[in-house]
């Protein structure tokens, strides 16, 4: 073969090894640079939708109506693929973060229709349930995603202020998981925290949205419920109770069932808790009452603290 013929051929086989390289690197850099663009585009179209409110309302409507189908979907594929810990957890925290904001929202919005009435409808605002209460969520447990004990007693203090003007009492309801040194002892500390957190995950379902649960400490659960009447403070602590009765606890190490227990509590707060000088030590006096009647006398108990400061057995 001709000498050129070789130098032509070692030529284009460069060119074809370059080129070759060069593909792959392109196509990465195009699709790098296509994710940049679309979050780009996404917040840049956000920035114009807020600049015209009926937009940006029905674009929000949109997205909420699609992340409530896209939950449908993920939840007919959870018995192939169940949830790992951390999904759950995460979808636990943008849902609270999510229920948060809504809350504020509507809330605003209440505020701001019930500033423009006129006062001929003063007596008429009298009969209608008081807006929900804002709570300060600025604390959360690494964990469950909850508020933390900081702003479990910030957020007493404010149900305390709040009970003044309330038309119905406020209750709360305590839960505790049972034998916690001992699982984490037994299981390992992420096991024993896997499963408060899947707690935590029940008694929410049981709650309404303008409902707080708290992580105090970590193996108790404390939930606030504003403006509640007894009967139905006592039907969602029972929900609760039941539902962690009946649920199936997995060590998430090893993927066995393990035998997972609970204390339950619930409380109107009274005129004990909201004279007293220390709300925080009185509500946590009443707590410890309850639960430790409860586990005295046996697992997964639902025990009431009355009026008059005793503990009666509701069920279990």
């Amino acid at each position: 073969m001709p000498l050129n013929s070789c130098i032509i051929l070692a030529q284009i086989s460069r060119e074809v090894l370059l080129l070759g390289l060069a593909l792959p690197v392109a196509a990465a850099v195009g699709f790098a640079f296509g994710i940049l663009y679309e979050r780009w585009y996404q917040a840049a179209a956000l920035q114009r939708l807020g600049k015209r409110f009926e937009k940006l309302f029905e674009h929000t409507a949109g997205l909420l109506d699609r992340a409530e189908k896209a939950c449908a979907m993920l939840s007919a594929r959870t018995g192939d693929h169940p949830l790992l810990p951390r999904q759950s957890h995460r979808l636990l925290v943008l849902s609270q973060k999510l229920a948060g904001q809504l809350t504020n929202l509507v809330s605003r919005s209440e505020s701001s229709a019930d500033a423009a009435q006129p006062e001929t409808n003063a007596i008429a605002d009298r009969n209608v349930r008081s807006r929900p209460l804002q709570w300060i969520r600025g604390n959360v447990d690494a964990q469950t995603g909850l508020p933390d004990a900081v702003a479990y007693e910030q957020n007493l203090r404010l149900l305390v202020r709040a009970g003044e003007q309330a038309r119905e009492a406020h209750g709360v309801l305590f839960v505790q998981l049972d034998q916690h040194a001992r699982l984490a002892e037994r299981l390992g500390r992420v096991a024993a925290a896997e499963f408060l957190r899947q707690i935590s995950s029940l008694v929410l379902r049981q709650l309404r949205e303008t409902d707080l649960l708290c992580q105090v400490e970590r193996d108790l659960l404390v939930a606030f419920l504003p403006e509640i009447t007894r009967s139905s403070l006592e039907e969602r602590a029972q929900a609760a109770r039941l539902a962690i009765r009946r649920h199936e606890f997995v060590n998430p190490e090893t993927g066995r069932s393990v035998f997972v227990t609970a204390s339950f509590g619930f409380t109107l707060l009274g005129r004990d808790i909201q004279n007293a000088a220390d709300p925080l030590a009185e509500l946590r006096k009443q707590a410890e009452q309850a639960l430790q009647a409860s586990r005295k006398h046996g697992r997964c108990q639902l025990h009431e603290i009355t009026a008059a400061g005793s503990s009666r057995l509701v069920s279990g």
